[in-house]
């Protein structure tokens, strides 16, 4: 109910006459489409922001590559294995 802004205060009010409350359930499902959207589009547009790069760590010796952690150097390095084809 509240993620579809119908009041729970009003609940019993509103489902009484029937019109009202069918309007008040259009109107809340579309106010939650819109809000459900806006926060998709958010999350992906936080999923695809591009993070910086560290400034200090360790540094692939092939292409200088600075990485976070050993860990992540070392799955660094699988991209400089030939391809198996």
């Amino acid at each position: 109910m509240k993620k579809c802004s119908i009041p729970p205060d009003q609940l019993e009010t509103l489902a009484s006459d029937r019109e009202a409350w069918k309007d008040v359930c259009e109107e809340g499902l579309t106010a939650f489409d819109i809000n459900y959207d806006q926060e998709a589009e958010a999350r992906r547009a936080r999923r695809h922001t591009i993070t910086s790069t560290p400034v200090s760590g360790p540094r692939c010796h092939i292409c200088g590559r600075i990485c976070a952690s050993e860990f992540g150097l070392r799955s660094h390095f699988r991209s400089h294995r030939p391809s198996v084809s």
